[in-house]
């Protein structure tokens, strides 16, 4: 049973993967890009969009991306909110915070969006987050810290890493928004 709904959701799983590596690793891309553009943070994020822009366009005249042409009915306001949220307050404070710290100090402080998000969605959703589900936070939130506890100390990078907890916290919103 388990071996065939794999084999079905094959390419779910190939593209969760992809997604997940390249998410990754876009913290180091974008830690060079700003080593080889001498730091322009705008610059960065303009090449960005338009990468991210361009490889969209060719995903749908490949039809790999399926356009849908239904209507839908659409909450302008929210949407408004969310795009300010994710695309444009997220990334500048994702490169800002890159720009400030390591891409691997970057990656620590990303992985705590987890945790940021299960703590919203019980404040704002009213989900109920058990005992063992604190027990985690808890360790995840102190391996990042001890992780980071000699960068903390040498590099005095806590502008970047406060900038990237903002960013963490706003992805957090988008996420519990959408």
């Amino acid at each position: 049973m388990l071996k065939k709904d794999y084999k079905k959701n094959y390419g779910v799983y190939a593209a969760i993967t992809f997604a997940s590596v390249f998410f990754g690793l876009s913290f180091l891309f974008t830690s060079v890009a700003l080593r080889v553009n001498g730091g322009n943070v705008f610059e960065v994020l303009a090449f960005r969009f338009l990468f991210g822009y361009l490889i969209y366009k060719i995903l749908v005249i490949m039809k790999i991306v399926n356009l849908r042409k239904e209507k839908i009915s659409i909450d302008n306001k929210k949407i408004c909110i969310l795009s300010i949220l994710y695309p444009i307050l997220y990334f500048l404070s994702e490169v800002f915070g890159v720009k400030l710290t390591s891409s691997s100090e970057t990656g620590l402080i990303v992985a705590l969006m987890p945790v940021f998000i299960a703590l919203l969605a019980s404040v704002f959703l009213k989900e109920k987050l058990d005992f063992i589900q604190y027990i985690f936070i808890i360790i995840s939130v102190t391996g990042v810290l001890l992780i980071n506890l000699e960068n903390f100390s040498s590099k005095g990078n806590f502008l970047g890493i406060g900038i990237l907890l903002v960013g963490v916290f706003i992805a957090s919103v988008y996420n519990i928004l959408s």
